[in-house]
């Protein structure tokens, strides 16, 4: 089994290659499953890579992810702090490209209001 640091840093390689070469690398994350395994990783750091995905990609990836939206909702209601931030952040961004499933979805604003 890989330690979450590990898991951490060859999230933070994808997103290093998204960011080098865009137009290769981005069908590769459409495509495949990373975009999962990092909502599923649900620590600090894999939902900071999905939040800067996120910004690269924009609405490709996040309407590849909205099945998965509420799992990353549900990160609000993490003990530690550092998801709880990196949560927000992401939800924000997929927000501003407007799903309607971060709206209404799982009732984020009782959730931001919680935090």
């Amino acid at each position: 089994m890989c330690s979450n640091w590990v898991r951490d840093q060859a999230a933070l390689v994808v997103l290093g290659i998204v960011k080098f070469n865009k137009d290769v690398f981005v069908g590769l994350v459409l495509m495949g499953p990373i975009v999962r395994a990092l909502i599923q990783m649900g620590s600090s750091g894999s939902i900071q890579v999905l939040t800067g995905l996120v910004k690269i990609i924009r609405t490709p990836l996040v309407e590849d992810i909205k099945g998965e939206i509420p799992r990353n909702i549900s990160l609000l209601g993490s003990e530690d702090l550092p998801t709880r931030v990196a949560a927000i952040s992401c939800i924000l961004d997929i927000a501003f490209l407007g799903r309607e499933e971060v709206a209404y979805g799982e009732d984020p604003m009782k959730k931001l209001m919680d935090v």
